[in-house]
């Protein structure tokens, strides 16, 4: 603390607007640190890991100290973990709320009670408030929210609607810490003091949000465009059809139908899902439940932008239109089919999201219907993260088939186990310049799933090499040579330096697809007609993922050599290549 005052005094912090605090702090020598020194130029303030009840009572606070702050997020830890959002607190839990509890009270006495609500400042400069799992009155809430008018995005997740185990509510008020919520007049508040609110998440800690709490988020917030929820919400039965329902209803009431398209661009589910019970009603899984109505979702939702849902699990049988995945369907009933539809979401930059059969071994079937189906139905994907138990790097496996997305930047792929990477061959075909099977023999097509596809593969693969190296592009000859008797055609000029899409083509509505088009998907075929199309752009001059900036691969940690194995880094330099160990945490069954 006292070299960061040293460091204040001597104007070494004049340009610090932003702000990330990680790890237990002392709030005594935080407060001196923001108040003393930087609170009258900080712009962003992240708050994370704090010790539970120290974030309850300090929220207008910092907003009136700090008159610049236009982002706040103040959250226990750097993750939502499933503990904090999904289940119930353990008496562990509540007695430790209590006790916290009692240090706010003891803390504020000595501050002389219960702080004023009127702040000096008559509006916040405030865009984005993110708390989680905040222990704050609504009536603090409300007295921010209205000098906010700014606020473009609010995330309040986790909100808890009852005190701790053995605290008096009455007493809590009083201390501007009560936690009773009327989700009525929250939105009403909401709506009339933040009109420019685009982004709003909202999730309760002992209950889900109604039927009733839905319609009315959709009545009262007309300009949200970017939605977040918990699994928790989602699986409930009603929720995404009463969603989906309520945005229509609303385009139909609200703006006309006409303007629907830039309505719902956004969908962000937290959390990991429902522990308790494991299963509906119905006796299917609150993960199948989950994954059948974010389907229904996704095939209804047009002008969908972002779908951003890292723990949810979606069946890849919902994928499989040509039903080549071999089944178990008879020995479980409530295996999902793929029902003959598509997402209707096209234009999808962003998917980040855990694919994977329901019971099915996840072999190359598994990852070619996958990746196949991305790369057709959502060509225009920027930012694709995936979660699989197994990936397979083989060309047979049909990570290859993702080179038809053109506009990527951000690849992440996330597994327990793998293979194939270690091969020098396997990944030649991510080459930006030259051909993309120049150098890849019959045996990097291995490891598919049957012998017969691996040897029609590596067949056609020797065909298609062959007719290019008997016409691969000739160089211009050169002017110190002379003629030949038998002069040879003229070849034509070399093809221009490759070009990333521009904006327009990105924002270019995708081309119409109809099922004949994923005729092929799951099947080899998809990957001989790959190998056609990359061979048509090398001869017009054009690369593998022009625009990617970087790749990312997750692990469990058992594989440990590092990308200089397989040569990935030398293949494409301009590519940031990160190779991360991280416990793959599979979702609950």
């Amino acid at each position: 603390m006292d070299s960061i005052e040293s460091s204040f005094r001597n104007r070494e912090l004049d340009q610090v607007r932003f702000l990330d605090l990680r790890g237990i702090l002392d709030l005594r020598v935080f407060f001196r640190v923001v108040e003393q020194c930087l609170a009258a130029q900080l712009v962003s303030l992240r708050l994370e890991a704090w010790d539970k009840g120290d974030d309850y009572y300090y929220l207008d606070r910092i907003l009136e100290k700090c008159t610049r702050l236009q982002e706040l997020i103040v959250v226990p830890k750097s993750e939502y973990t499933e503990r904090q959002i999904t289940t119930p607190p353990t008496p562990e839990e509540l007695k430790s709320e209590t006790d916290a509890v009692k240090q706010a009270a003891t803390m504020l006495r000595e501050c002389k009670g219960k702080e004023s609500l009127e702040w000096k400042a008559a509006q916040f400069q405030l865009k984005t408030l993110v708390l989680l799992k905040p222990m704050l009155a609504q009536r603090v809430l409300a007295a921010i929210l209205l000098r906010c008018p700014k606020l473009m995005t609010l995330k309040l997740i986790n909100l808890a609607e009852k005190p701790p185990s053995g605290v008096n509510s009455t007493n809590l008020d009083a201390l501007n810490i009560a936690a009773f919520y009327n989700v009525p007049e929250l939105i009403d508040d909401l709506a009339h003091a933040c009109p420019r609110l685009h982004t709003f998440h909202l999730s309760f800690r002992d209950r889900i949000l109604s039927k009733q709490d839905v319609q009315l988020l959709l009545t009262k917030l007309q300009r949200v465009q970017h939605w977040g929820f918990v699994t928790r919400d989602i699986a409930s039965p009603p929720f995404l059809p009463t969603f989906h329902d309520g945005i229509l209803a609303r385009a139909h009431d609200a703006i006309g139908l006409a303007h629907l398209q830039n309505r719902i661009t956004t969908l962000e589910i937290t959390g990991a899902g429902l522990e308790f019970g494991g299963r509906g009603e119905d006796g299917v899984s609150s993960r199948g439940t989950i994954s059948k109505a974010l389907h229904e979702f996704l095939c209804t939702t047009p002008t969908l932008r972002h779908l951003i849902a890292p723990t949810v699990t979606y069946y890849t049988e919902y994928m499989d239109l040509n039903q080549i995945l071999v089944g178990s369907k008879d020995r479980h009933p409530d295996t999902p089919r793929s029902d003959g539809r598509f997402w209707a979401c096209r234009s999808l930059e962003t998917c980040d999201l855990e694919v994977r059969g329901r019971y099915e071994a996840d072999t190359s079937h598994n990852s070619r219907v996958i990746f196949g189906y991305l790369s057709k139905v959502c060509p225009n994907l920027v930012d694709l993260r995936i979660r699989r138990p197994y990936i397979s790097f083989w060309l047979a496996g049909g990570l290859c088939l993702l080179s038809r997305l053109h506009c990527l930047e951000r690849l992440t792929l996330s597994c327990r186990s793998f293979s194939g990477f270690n091969e020098t061959e396997v990944f030649e075909w991510i080459r930006r310049k030259g051909h993309p099977w120049g150098k890849v023999s019959s045996r990097g097509v291995a490891a598919s799933s049957t012998l017969v596809d691996a040897t029609k593969l590596a067949w056609k693969m020797t065909m298609i090499k062959s007719r290019l190296f008997a016409a691969s592009p000739i160089t211009s000859p050169s002017p110190s040579r002379s003629p030949s008797p038998s002069p040879s055609p003229p070849s034509p000029p070399p093809p221009p330096p490759p070009s990333p899409p521009s904006q327009a083509q990105i924002d270019q509505k995708p081309q119409d697809l109809s099922l004949e088009d994923l005729s092929t998907l799951g099947h080899m075929r998809d990957i001989e007609d790959l190998q056609i199309e990359r061979l048509l752009q090398y001869r017009r001059g054009e690369s593998c993922w022009p625009r990617l900036e970087c790749w990312t691969i997750e692990h469990d940690g058992w594989f440990d050599r590092g990308l200089d194995v397989c040569g990935i880094d030398r293949i494409r330099p301009d590519v940031e290549f990160r190779f991360l160990r991280r416990q793959y945490n599979e979702s609950w069954p």
